[in-house]
């Protein structure tokens, strides 16, 4: 199995120092990726204007922003005046692809871009995305083959100047395969590569979960990637004081579309029934005796009316709820003697 990586490097202080490590991780193993560059100004600090979006709060809060952006980076473009990416640290983007790996265009200003371009005219657009290509040939003395939106944040103009501006393909949206946009009938002769997968930010503490402590993974909703599958149990496979063990209840039947016995590895066989020492159990389970009172099972029973309304309750013993609107009125269930 095969997976593409793709690095989206919003900030400056990301470029100068998260760049050179995760070269030398990558290098280590052997693994290549695209790095997508963000190429102006650095205007981190704005983003404080989405803080009433829905949702950008919690991912503040699960992401530790203060620890991973730091303070200075969270300050640019407002109180700090806003580092130009591309000329303090041309030279780690230069080492990125000195290095072997893929490089390409992020945004000019990612604040900006994600902010602005879902409304943006053709002209605003044409500008951002000429601002970009310039500084990219300005740094690598070539044309930019690769543009990947920031925040995966695009309009009709640019899908269309992503041909016009002579990228070979693009990694601006979100989906499960790649596809050849079209607007309004035409053909956009660059090809889209989409995220197909959870980035890393939004699998940081995930629910206030530490991934290692996790002991049952419940599977509710349908799994189409099997990356994202293997990510997900891979949440359980990590060692923990006192755990040596997780469960998966897997109600969609994921783990029959992703059989991989290389990585699954051989299955361990049942334990069997502690009663009859089989696997399936075949022991002999008597049903329920019936109600005492009336020889039926379900029971049917006359019940106690409800003190609030005066209507009988459900004849199943195992309802004592009235029907009236008073669906919190409770009264003591029958008792049986004999």
């Amino acid at each position: 199995m095969k997976i593409a990586l793709k690095v989206d490097v919003d900030t400056c202080r990301g470029t100068r120092q998260g760049v050179p490590r995760l070269i030398r991780i990558l290098r280590a193993r052997n693994a290549g990726a695209t790095f997508l560059f963000s190429l102006g100004p650095d205007h981190t600090g704005r983003a404080i204007t989405r803080m009433f979006r829905a949702g950008f709060l919690g991912k503040v809060r699960r992401t530790s922003v203060l620890r991973h952006y730091g303070i200075k980076t969270l300050l640019c473009g407002t109180l700090l005046p806003a580092p130009d990416i591309g000329r303090e640290c041309a030279d780690v983007m230069r080492e990125a692809r000195d290095n072997g790996f893929e490089v390409g265009i992020h945004a000019w200003d990612h604040v900006l871009w994600q902010d602005k371009v879902a409304m943006a005219d053709e002209q605003w657009t044409l500008k951002q995305m000429e601002l970009s290509r310039h500084r990219f040939e300005e740094i690598f003395g070539e044309p930019a083959r690769i543009h990947g939106a920031a925040g995966w944040q695009m309009n009709p103009h640019a899908f269309v100047l992503t041909q016009r501006l002579g990228f070979k393909f693009s990694s601006d949206t979100r989906g499960s395969g790649p596809f050849i946009p079209i607007h309004q009938g035409a053909i956009v002769a660059c090809p889209q590569l989409p995220t197909t997968l959870p980035t890393l930010d939004e699998m940081i503490g995930l629910d206030g979960v530490d991934a290692r402590n996790v002991r049952n993974i419940v599977l509710m909703r349908p799994i189409n990637s099997m990356i994202e599958f293997k990510q997900i149990i891979g949440r359980g496979t990590r060692l923990y004081d006192g755990k040596d063990y997780f469960t998966i209840y897997d109600f969609v039947k994921a783990h029959h579309h992703f059989s991989d016995p290389e990585w699954d590895g051989e299955p361990i066989e049942p334990e069997p029934c502690k009663t009859c020492q089989q696997h399936p159990c075949i022991c002999i389970k008597e049903p329920p005796p019936p109600c005492y009172v009336c020889g039926q099972l379900p029971c049917e029973c006359d019940r106690e009316p409800c003190p609030k309304c005066g209507l009988p309750s459900r004849t199943n013993l195992r309802s004592d709820r009235c029907r009236c609107r008073n669906r919190h009125a409770r009264f003591a269930p029958m008792t049986v003697t004999g």
